[in-house]
């Protein structure tokens, strides 16, 4: 059985064969509810608890189900999903980001281009979504494909280190795991992951991109608050960074509407509950956007990889690479429009001297380049082994 063929079967009338069906559809379900859940829900446990629940709704549904491919499936599983959670956050008392009442948060477009169904199939045909992300890192930054992703991260953990922590040569090969069965890293070979382009790229990627979540968090709440897994990123203590009393109680709600849910000004505005005129909406997301911490988060990477590259730090990032895989996981992990992609990159990319274009934004975007060379990329190397 496929991925069309068991959806086709999922609304059959006859129990068994929509049973077999919502069988194989339930691990495709729980890998794709994982990367949507896991910036959103906490404790990481409470993700069995959201994912369980979004199952048997969806298995409740599955007679009034009407077959529109993988995009429509994945999207109501989405919002099937986030309505679990808010449901559970008032039951159960979830500990989640932001505890605020959002009223009824909108449904997904099931009318996606046909590009996503193309992705969703090849990822859950082929392997796991989450290291397919981190394919795109490999691809797009430039890192070495023959190496495992602990590799990878053992670069980046070494850049973090020394760029941002101001930790020695020295003190990183004792702090620095090495691989399975070796006592550590290398001097030689430690120096020579600093002044890697690829892994300047994978540093600037990692501190660069906010999930819708975290520009929220960067926004609206309290600057003395711990950003947790985002430590590294500059939001935490940008000191550009918005005071949660910096906006006014309807405004938090439109700004949680525009930069958590990723809704448009255009769908905000068609809420019956949208407590703003259109004026005051677009003057308040063009003030909100003077906070975003990516101008400041360059200008920090660049003034670190200084120390070791000088005048050519910011050579890697003249180069599409970065805002390639920047733009790929706004736009398939984030669902995020054009505009908005290029409203959180090119800030970062002035500073460095590069230009996020539309018409690049097009080109990458809408005509599958992005998507095919990866896809090409990840089937060479990865679909037939696997990580």
């Amino acid at each position: 059985m496929d991925l069309r063929t068991a959806l086709d079967l999922f609304s059959s009338p006859d129990d068994e064969q929509a049973q077999e069906a919502f069988s194989y559809l339930c691990p495709h379900a729980r890998k794709y509810l994982y990367v949507c859940l896991k910036d959103r829900v906490k404790p990481l446990d409470a993700i069995q608890d959201v994912t369980q629940e979004t199952l048997v709704r969806t298995w409740k549904a599955h007679k009034r189900f009407r077959n529109e491919g993988p995009t429509a499936f994945f999207s109501f599983l989405k919002v099937t999903a986030t309505r679990c959670w808010l449901d559970m956050q008032e039951t159960q008392s979830l500990d989640v980001d932001m505890n605020k009442d959002v009223g009824e948060v909108r449904n997904e477009d099931c009318s996606q281009p046909d590009d996503i169904d193309w992705l969703i199939e090849i990822i859950f045909r082929d392997g796991d979504p989450l290291f397919f992300f981190h394919a795109a890192t490999i691809l797009f930054c430039g890192l070495d494909p023959l190496q495992p992703k602990a590799f990878h991260e053992r670069q980046l953990l070494a850049a973090q280190l020394y760029y941002l922590d101001n930790a020695s040569v020295d003190q990183m090969m004792r702090l620095l795991p090495g691989p399975p069965g070796n006592k550590g890293v290398g001097y030689d070979e430690v120096c020579e992951w600093l002044t890697n382009p690829g892994v300047h790229r994978y540093l600037a990627y990692v501190e660069l991109f906010l999930t819708n979540e975290d520009l929220a968090k960067c926004l609206l709440q309290p600057m003395a608050e711990s950003s947790g897994p985002t430590e590294h990123k500059s939001c935490p203590n940008d000191g550009n960074r918005a005071k949660s009393s910096e906006w006014t109680p309807e405004e938090s709600l439109i700004l949680l509407w525009r930069y958590r849910y990723g809704m448009t000004q255009q769908e905000i505005l068609q809420r019956t509950d949208c407590p703003l005129s259109e004026d005051k909406l677009k003057a308040l997301c063009d003030r909100s956007t003077a906070y975003f911490p990516f101008s400041s988060t360059m200008e920090m990477l660049l003034r670190c990889l200084e120390r070791e590259t000088g005048s050519e730090a910011a050579q890697p990032f003249r180069s599409a690479g970065l805002w390639q895989r920047l733009a790929f996981q706004y736009r398939y992990h984030e669902r995020l429009n054009h505009n908005d992609i290029r409203e959180r990159s090119q800030p970062a990319a002035s500073p460095a001297g590069y230009t996020v274009k539309p018409e690049n934004l097009n080109a990458w975007l809408s005509n599958r380049r992005l998507l095919t060379r990866l896809a090409g990329f990840y089937q060479q190397h990865y679909s037939a082994s696997g990580e």
